[in-house]
């Protein structure tokens, strides 16, 4: 007779003889496991475009996993990057069980647009060079986004220019709500 696995034995029973006890586990379906944002964060997680921002410049593994990102449910992430984590790192919400990817996001630093985590010269020949419309095959929809400074939608002299105000150190750039301070 198949035993209700769902009712608690209590001391009293667990002292019959003759008694077999059967566990019953449930695995989680990929439902139930979310990308969420730590507590407290400035991380914003956009489900539709798949990217991942309100991360600090030279942003590392460790501290996304105890200051940014967390995950609800029998998942974990992987991240794949090169030597350094920046504006294209992919992170990979994985199911713990199976080892199934359930999703990916890429990971923005508003103003890095080589990868390297931080806002440098580099990034902003970089982003000369896109606005004279020599645009290079890898300048991907992330670089591109991450590129948008003024959040207009629009790459222009103006990202160019507020660039130029962050690197010279007159201003500083909200990467949470996308914005010069």
């Amino acid at each position: 007779k198949d035993a209700d696995c769902t009712i608690p034995v209590n001391d009293e029973e667990a002292v019959l003889s003759d008694i077999a006890f059967y566990a019953k586990w449930t695995l989680s379906s990929d439902e139930d496991i979310t990308l969420i944002a730590q507590a407290g964060s400035t991380t914003v997680i956009d489900t539709d475009r798949k990217y991942i921002y309100g991360l600090k410049e030279g942003v590392t593994v460790n501290e996304l996993d105890t200051v940014y990102l967390d995950v609800i449910g029998n998942g974990e992430l992987e991240y794949v990057y090169d030597s350094v984590v920046g504006t294209g790192t992919k992170v990979n919400l994985v199911n713990s069980f199976t080892g199934e990817v359930i999703d990916t996001y890429t990971l923005v630093i508003f103003g890095d647009l080589n990868g390297d985590g931080y806002i440098n010269t580099s990034d902003k020949t970089i982003l000369n060079t896109y606005i004279s419309g020599a645009v290079t095959a890898s300048f991907s929809d992330v670089y591109v986004y991450a590129a948008d400074l003024y959040n207009d939608m629009d790459i222009t002299s103006t990202d160019l220019t507020q660039m130029k105000s962050l690197l010279s150190g007159a201003a500083t750039y909200d990467q949470a709500n996308r914005e010069i301070v």
